[in-house]
């Protein structure tokens, strides 16, 4: 499934910035949504996956690093920045590290199959937890590893 899913899904991202690139309009605004293009651009807005990521941490008291908000489902939490130099950042340089050279981070395919926190990002799960509430208090609880699983738009 995969060997035919990231195909069609790239040439969908293609061909969304070739049209972007040399159509009129700069986005989804002006799209009629019975055309072609606002049909394949509602489309890939609604391209969607849940990544499984752990992330570890040296001192269990290091701060994670990064804003959150209330996602856009009530049971998800959003990622809207991440902090330097703390352990998400870190966790983010080390996924970097071990990268193929090609992927470039928020560009393409690679991106969104990252084991990176990236802004946008959505918890859905903390080492078991599904609330929100429950959520926060497993992120701000001291531990060295955390498993989380996220809900990544293709944007």
């Amino acid at each position: 499934i995969a060997c035919v899913g990231v195909p069609v899904l790239f040439i969908f991202v293609l061909l969304l910035k070739l049209l972007r690139r040399f159509s009129f309009f700069s986005g989804s605004e002006g799209l009629d949504p019975k055309s072609f293009e606002g049909r394949l651009n509602a489309a890939i807005h609604r391209l969607e996956m849940t990544v499984d990521i752990v992330i570890s941490r040296g001192d269990p008291a290091e701060k994670l690093g990064m804003q959150l908000a209330p996602g856009s489902k009530a049971t998800s939490i959003a990622v809207t920045s991440i902090g330097g130099g703390l352990a998400i950042d870190k966790h983010n340089s080390t996924c970097r590290a071990s990268a193929p050279s090609a992927a470039i981070p928020g560009e393409g395919l690679s991106s969104w199959h990252t084991q990176e926190i990236l802004p946008g990002d959505e918890f859905i799960n903390v080492q078991g937890a599904v609330r929100p509430s429950e959520m926060m208090e497993k992120l701000q609880a001291a531990s060295t590893s955390l498993k989380v699983i996220v809900h990544r738009p293709m944007q």
